[in-house]
């Protein structure tokens, strides 16, 4: 199941040149914070499943969108918001009842209610679907973008710190990367 993940993370990611082995990382990441927040082995495996599909979605948004140099445009955004949607219906069909949907798709959720796209909020959130949020944003954070370039680990605590404070991401979560820059900057940027 790894081995085939692995493959259509990366068939995802070579959409655009700007994420490449953007899901090996976050899956990387979010499997290493599952095993020192003390989750079992099965658990970090399927959270490593979870974050190689968490944006299987991304091959409905259009190469336009995804290779845009600049700002988003709305109509573009809402485009863009719906791929987490998109994610859980493909995976839907691979895994029927497995949490490793719910993980995958609500990457985007946050705590406080002011993700997407269904906003839901900390008690609707495990801990597998908070733990996939964070590493999604500081991998995202710490790799070269079109419309920014990457972001030392001092920048990336400065944007990830007062999302923390104000409960839209878990500050457990955040606290694991805090504890272990050096450990976690190199998973999402080696």
């Amino acid at each position: 199941m790894i081995n085939l993940a692995t493959l259509l993370s990366r068939i995802v990611d070579a959409k655009s040149l700007s994420t490449v082995e953007h899901s090996e990382r976050v899956a990387q990441i979010a499997m290493k914070l599952a095993g020192d927040l003390g989750l079992s082995g099965w658990e970090q495996k399927q959270i490593l499943v979870a974050g190689l599909l968490h944006d299987f979605g991304k091959l409905r948004v259009l190469d336009e969108i995804l290779h845009k140099q600049g700002k988003l445009d709305d109509t573009e955004f809402s485009q863009m918001k719906h791929h987490p949607v998109d994610t859980r219906l493909a995976l839907h069909w691979c895994f029927k009842d497995s949490p490793i949907i719910d993980w995958a798709a609500n990457h985007h959720e946050r705590l406080d209610g002011t993700g997407y796209l269904h906003r839901l909020t900390g008690d609707q959130l495990d801990l597998l679907s908070r733990i996939l949020a964070v590493g999604d944003i500081f991998q995202a954070l710490a790799q070269n973008r079109p419309y920014r370039g990457r972001l030392d680990f001092e920048d990336i605590t400065a944007i990830m710190v007062p999302k923390a404070e104000r409960g839209a991401i878990d500050t457990q979560v955040l606290a694991r990367i805090q504890d272990r820059p050096d450990a976690y900057y190199t998973l999402a940027t080696a």
